[in-house]
């Protein structure tokens, strides 16, 4: 049996045995599930430390093989352009498609009056800091706090222009790092493999 295979019969398990316990005890379920949640929340925290030394060493390797290639040949290059085009078109369309559907069919009187009570009933959100600011905490002052505090888009431009400077650094330099952000992202593949066996 596959891992894959594995992982989905353990979850239709759990949801029926935890259906059932509630269906049949409610009572005593709730306590089993509070026996049970520091489990599954120290497995979900398991996955979760995995996330920032993949993102950051699986952008790191594709940046340098993409440049690798594209040093190598024009046609990466080109394909690497025509990726980023289409990209765009394909956002750009989707919006648009979005918007002609919605206008094209458009909520009923009853659901738009009950989308509309429950929007409602939502806290005001506050005030909206403006675009400036946006862009000023798009920069990291510390990109390793950026890591801690989840704030992600930072950290990600962060790797994105370390890995692009790594580019340009002198070949034996270049493969030493690039390397060993490859061993990090593989080692961090074998720590989720692990926790998904679990």
């Amino acid at each position: 049996m596959s891992q894959a295979t594995r992982i989905f019969v353990a979850l239709i398990l759990a949801l029926s045995i935890g259906v059932g316990a509630a269906a049949i005890a409610p009572e005593r379920a709730l306590v089993v599930a509070d026996w049970v949640q520091p489990i599954g929340t120290m497995w979900l925290h398991a996955l979760q430390m995995t996330i920032v030394p993949l993102v950051v060493s699986l952008l790191i390797t594709g940046i340098a093989a993409t440049a690798e290639a594209a040093r190598a040949s024009t046609l990466a290059g080109r394909a690497f352009v025509t990726f980023i085009v289409l990209l765009w078109i394909s956002s750009a369309l989707g919006g648009a498609i979005a918007l002609g559907m919605l206008s094209a069919f458009p909520l009923g009187a009853d659901l738009a009056a009950a989308l509309r009570d429950a929007l409602g009933s939502a806290p005001p959100t506050g005030e909206v800091p403006p675009f400036s600011a946006f862009l000023v905490a798009l920069v990291p002052s510390n990109p390793i706090a950026s890591a801690v505090n989840d704030a992600f888009l930072p950290m990600i431009l962060f790797t994105t222009v370390f890995a692009f400077a790594i580019t340009r650094l002198p070949v034996e330099e270049r493969e030493r790092l690039t390397g060993f952000f490859q061993a990090i992202g593989n080692a961090m593949l074998v720590v989720i493999n692990w926790v998904l066996w679990l």
